[in-house]
């Protein structure tokens, strides 16, 4: 018999409702303006290259405890990666190299949470 493969899915509060996705199809989390309104959002980017609004109010650490902080982490205060997406992390300069179809995506870690991840990762670098 053939093993059956389960994604845990999560659901994300929405400006319209309730989505249902697979965790390990989300590549990032981002706090973007929308083009429509300007305002300022989490937007969610799935490897479908589909994105998701999520509902105002959210902070970085409500998606990370929704998310059970497994394979996310915050590299600086407006971006949330899923480490399965994420190559390298240049140490001169701290940029974030995705792998393929996203790495013309540039995120860079701030100094703060790349000692998180560090400390996260038990790395002393």
């Amino acid at each position: 018999m053939a093993d059956i493969i389960q994604n845990e899915k999560i659901a994300l509060q929405t400006v319209i409702g309730l989505k249902f996705v697979n965790k390990s199809d989300i590549v990032l989390i981002q706090y973007v303006a929308t083009a429509a309104d300007s305002k300022l959002t989490w937007t969610v980017m799935l490897n479908s290259g589909d994105t998701i609004r999520l509902k105002l109010n959210n902070t970085a650490k409500d998606i990370l405890t929704s998310l059970n902080r497994s394979n996310y982490v915050q590299i600086n205060q407006t971006v949330i990666l899923n480490i399965d997406y994420l190559s390298t992390i240049e140490l001169k300069t701290r940029k974030c190299v995705l792998v393929s179809p996203f790495e013309k995506y540039e995120y860079y870690v701030s100094r703060l949470f790349l000692k998180n991840i560090r400390k996260q990762y038990e790395l002393n670098l």
